[in-house]
Order: C-alpha cells, then sequence, then structure tokens
C-alpha cells in the first residue's frame, strides 16, 4: 500500500521510463488496487511507449498484465511498441509476449493493435519454426489460438509438430493437443494427433507406465470432445474406446473433480456418450462403494509392499488415499456426483501445470508439510508433468 501511495505522489514527475517500470513491479506482484489503476492511467497519458520504454520493460508490464486487471488500460499502448521495435526482442521474449497478451486479465485490447503485433511476430517466427524447440512451438501456437493475421503460422507450427509426434512425451502432446485444438478434428495434424493418442492409450500396448494419469486423460477428454464431429468414424470410434477403457480402469485413480468431468463427458449422446460401454463405465464412476473399497485394497498393497522401512512414506500415502475416502463419504451423505464439473478436470489449485495464473509465476514449493520422504515418491511423476507444464514452458525448462 505504502509503494501504491508513494507512486502516486511522485508519478507526474517521473520519467516514462520509470513510471513503467514501477507499474510493471506493483502489477507483478498481483497488486489491483484503484492506485496502481491510476499510474497505468498516468503511463497510457504518456502516449507511445516506443522507443522510451525499453523491450524488457515492455514485456515485464505485459506478463504484469496476466496477474492483474489494474493495468488492462495500457496493454494496447504495449503491444503497439512492442510491434514497433519487435527485432529488439529475443525469439524466446517474443514467444514470451505472445502468449502473455493472449491471456492478459482484463478488458480485451483493441483487436487491431493485438493483430498487428501478432503478424509481425508470425513473419518473424515463421521461417525459425525448424530451429525452434517443440516447447517453444507449443507456446507459439497457445498464445496465437484464432488471433487475426497468424492462420500461416499455426498451420506451419501444426505441420512442424506433427512431425515430432513420435518422440513427443505425453504430458507435452497433452499440451500440444490442447493448443491446436482451434484446428478442428478435420485437420490433418489434429487427426495424426488423434491417431498418435489412439496408439499411446491402446489398452494392448506394451506393459508399463501409464502414460498419463487418470485425471490427464479426462482433461484429454475434454480437449478432444469437441472435436469428435470433425474425425472420420473410425478414428471416432478408436478414440472413444481407448480413453473409455483407460477411465474404466483407472476409475479408482480419479479426482472427485475429475469423476464429475468424466460423467459429464460420457453422458453427452454427441459425445463420449456414444462409446458403446458408456453406460457400464458411468456405474463405475457413480458407485462409491466399489471406489471405497478398491482405496482400501491399494493401500493395503502399497503398505505391505513398501514395509517398515519407509514409515514417512506410508503415512503420507495413507494421508492421500483418507483423503480420497473423505471426498468418497461426502458424496454420499451428500449427493452423487454431479455431472456439471469444470472445463480443467481438476481444480487450478490443484494443477498448476495447466494454472493461466500461474503461467508466468515462479515455482512454488509443495508446502513445508510434506515429508520429505513423500517428496522422493512423487519426484518421478512430477518430473513428467512439470517438465511440460504452461509454466515450466515459459521459464524454458
Amino acid at each position: 500500500a505504502k509503494c501504491t501511495e508513494t507512486l502516486q505522489r511522485c508519478m507526474l514527475s517521473m520519467d516514462t521510463d520509470d513510471l513503467a517500470l514501477c507499474v510493471a513491479a506493483l502489477a507483478n506482484r498481483g497488486n489491483t488496487s484503484p492506485g496502481l489503476a491510476e499510474a497505468t492511467a498516468a503511463l497510457v497519458a504518456r502516449g507511445p511507449l516506443a522507443r522510451r520504454v525499453p523491450s524488457d520493460r515492455l514485456l515485464s508490464l505485459a506478463v504484469g498484465a496476466t496477474k492483474t486487471d489494474a493495468i488492462a488500460g495500457v496493454l494496447q499502448n504495449v503491444a503497439q511498441a512492442a510491434a514497433a521495435t519487435l527485432k529488439d526482442f529475443s525469439i524466446a521474449d517474443i514467444i514470451r509476449l505472445l502468449l502473455a497478451i493472449a491471456k492478459a486479465k482484463g478488458q480485451p485490447m483493441p483487436a487491431e493493435a493485438k493483430a498487428t503485433l501478432f503478424s509481425e511476430a508470425a513473419n518473424m517466427l515463421g521461417p525459425m519454426l525448424h530451429s525452434l524447440s517443440t516447447a517453444e512451438i507449443i507456446k507459439i501456437c497457445l498464445a496465437i489460438g484464432n488471433s487475426s493475421g497468424t492462420k500461416d503460422l499455426m498451420e506451419s507450427a501444426a505441420a512442424e509438430a506433427e512431425k515430432r509426434l513420435p518422440d513427443m512425451p505425453a504430458p507435452q502432446l497433452l499440451l500440444l493437443t490442447q493448443s491446436l485444438a482451434s484446428l478442428g478434428g478435420s485437420h490433418s495434424s489434429m487427426r495424426c494427433i488423434v491417431n498418435c493418442w489412439v496408439s499411446m492409450l491402446d489398452p494392448r500396448r506394451a506393459a508399463g507406465p501409464a502414460p498419463l494419469t487418470a485425471d490427464q486423460v479426462v482433461k484429454l477428454a475434454s480437449i478432444l470432445a469437441p472435436l469428435l464431429g470433425g474425425l472420420s468414424g473410425e478414428a471416432v470410434l478408436q478414440c472413444l474406446t481407448v480413453i473409455g477403457t483407460t477411465l474404466y480402469e483407472q476409475a479408482v485413480k480419479l479426482s472427485l473433480a475429475s469423476r464429475e468431468k468424466a460423467q459429464q463427458l460420457f453422458s453427452d449422446p454427441l459425445g463420449f456418450g456414444r462409446w458403446i460401454e458408456h453406460e457400464r463405465l458411468l456405474n463405475r464412476l457413480r458407485d462409491t462403494r466399489y471406489l471405497e473399497s478398491a482405496l482400501a485394497a491399494q493401500a493395503a498393497s502399497e503398505q505391505s509392499r513398501d514395509g517398515s522401512g519407509r514409515a514417512a512414506s506410508s503415512e503420507a500415502d495413507g494421508a492421500r488415499h483418507s483423503a480420497s475416502r473423505d471426498e468418497l463419504g461426502a458424496a454420499k451423505r451428500g449427493q452423487e456426483p454431479t455431472c456439471i464439473g469444470n472445463a480443467d478436470p481438476a481444480p487450478a489449485a490443484k494443477r498448476p501445470e495447466l494454472s493461466l495464473a500461474s503461467l508466468l509465476r515462479g515455482a512454488g514449493s509443495m508446502g513445508s508439510s510434506v515429508s520429505e520422504a513423500s517428496r522422493q515418491r512423487r519426484s518421478r511423476s512430477r518430473s513428467r508433468e512439470g517438465r511440460y507444464s504452461l509454466h515450466s514452458l515459459m521459464h524454458g525448462r
């Protein structure tokens, strides 16, 4: 509060660059005060920012706009300045700038300013796609979506990503699927991606670790559901079967929110509800007695396997299974899980890898209450998911 009050007193006498620095710093802390909005208005009143505010400051303002809507008013100025000085940005910063602009909070900027920036960026990035990492290509696709003037770049990025499908880990492929979903199910690249998922999730595949967690499979289903109409009949049948079968086998591993979302998806007669076994899956998802007994059996099996040498881990596992049983108990005491789920199969706070709020934020700790032994047990699965999170992509990890 003191910083904001000081800025309000001094903003009229500050240089434009210094004012932009202060506004960006407060925005990146998530400040939402009227004082910051007033300082932003003073910055907008200074006129064009090109050559008056350096590229790193423009990027910082854009990133700050993903954390508070108090500075939404300056985004048009930022986009115009960035478009005029785009050659001053590194390729990595251009991609990060586009993603921040696309995910900014508050009132959207005028379409013309955004289109100009994205068109300039497309001209620079297009010829370089072959030399970019897969993570950078995914970030580009997530940023541009259906933005005006970027159709050719999206098509080129999809074609380049398609070449890399055979070597792409499942969590990264999930982000790619999300980023290219706007192309529609009839697009050749999306059809290749669906075929890749069918092969990867095929229950007849060689034994080994599951490519996705149960919650991630629900997330995949929610992404593919609107695309089913554009796929071939055979592809739809294969997609429904592998995803439905996977969820039937992993129902006990779903969070309550993911179970609700799965019920919604497989109750839709125009979507996954077309699967011939959908009623069987729905019955299992609603059967709290089965899920509760399966959780108990799983906990007992893990405890027996771990033995006395892993007491701390067993306690952490017990707490996790207890939490799952509490969810089931709550469902039984109230009503059966409904079909209202969120677009994401788990709350944003529990799925940081897909949280837009944490898009440009530093990686947080897992919490001091989690034991070190529990951290080590989870490290292998987190290494697959966290490596390809939106947050890690933004920071180039």
